[in-house]
């Protein structure tokens, strides 16, 4: 249905894609597939998605599915059309009207194609979330045209920077200081890449509850420690236990201790050294999980 009535019905298959939904209603109603956005509840379903997670809920309620269809203006489509399936040298935004450029879907589909089409995005959309988010990629490349591009206040946008650090890990280091500061968010970067701690507030890298999170997400995240954290037994016992290399990054005073060194060449012949019972529990832990 639109806002109208009832548009059609479609008898669905399972195999489909909403892709096909649209050509079903396009032969039925006459509304040209790329002028159609189809919404379920306030879920739009993009083309690629499968049609079989509602389908199997139809069939369970047996009820049909009803969706709503919003139909786009026929220059909308067009250009959707026309910077979706561009050439990736080419970039169509750049010969767009100006409030094509301002177009909000347009932007969006335009960067997931080609990144370097921010350069053509009207102003208003480059303080837009989902817009700028659109245009992350994990290469250097991307990462530059969206640092340069991106409104300022993005960058101290908590939502916006740990979303877009689990696209690239990078980003980290043109979030704002508080955010290079903020546990949750270093640590969505570590979780991609701990080398990202390099761009980590120095107070976090001096937390120990903070630093034994990072080890246990990836042992060479000792690396970037403080120095008296360095020297922790049992942190380094928790980074070693998550990637044996990491025990180089220990503290001089620890790498001739015996229970380390052999916890560092062996994920099973060490537990029998532990002294103490943490120590021991804690190796017990390891051993199961590494």
């Amino acid at each position: 249905s639109n806002l109208a009535g009832v548009v059609c019905s479609v008898s669905m298959q399972p195999n489909w894609a909403w892709r096909d939904v649209k050509e079903v209603i396009q032969k039925t109603s006459g509304v040209p597939s790329h002028e159609q956005r189809l919404f379920h509840g306030k879920e739009e379903l993009l083309d690629a998605a499968a049609v079989a997670p509602h389908f199997a809920r139809s069939k369970s309620d047996s009820m049909p599915v009803e969706l709503t269809l919003v139909r786009r203006l026929p220059e909308q489509a067009w250009w959707l059309a026309e910077v979706t399936d561009s050439w990736f040298i080419d970039n169509p935004l750049s010969r767009a009207p100006e409030h094509i450029r301002a177009d909000r879907e347009v932007a969006v589909a335009a960067l997931r194609r080609n990144v370097a089409a921010l350069r053509y995005v009207d102003s208003r959309l480059l303080a837009d979330r989902e817009v700028i988010l659109s245009a992350v990629r994990p290469t250097g490349v991307a990462l530059q045209l969206v640092a340069q591009y991106a409104a300022p206040e993005l960058w101290a946008d908590r939502d916006f920077v740990v979303a877009a650090v689990q696209l690239n890990s990078s980003v980290l280091q043109n979030a704002s200081r508080d955010l290079q500061a903020d546990r949750e968010v270093v640590l969505a970067a570590c979780r991609q890449n701990s080398a990202e701690l390099r761009n980590a507030a120095k107070e976090l890298l001096a937390d120990r509850d903070f630093m034994l999170a990072a080890v246990q997400m990836d042992g060479n995240a000792l690396r970037f420690a403080a120095e008296e954290l360095k020297a922790d037994r049992e942190l380094v016992f928790a980074a070693v236990c998550q990637n044996r290399t990491s025990f180089k990054y220990a503290a001089r005073e620890l790498r001739n201790d015996e229970e380390l060194r052999a916890a560092s060449k062996s994920r099973v012949a060490y537990l029998s050294l532990g002294s103490s019972a943490r120590l021991q529990e804690k190796g017990a832990a390891c051993s199961t999980s590494c």
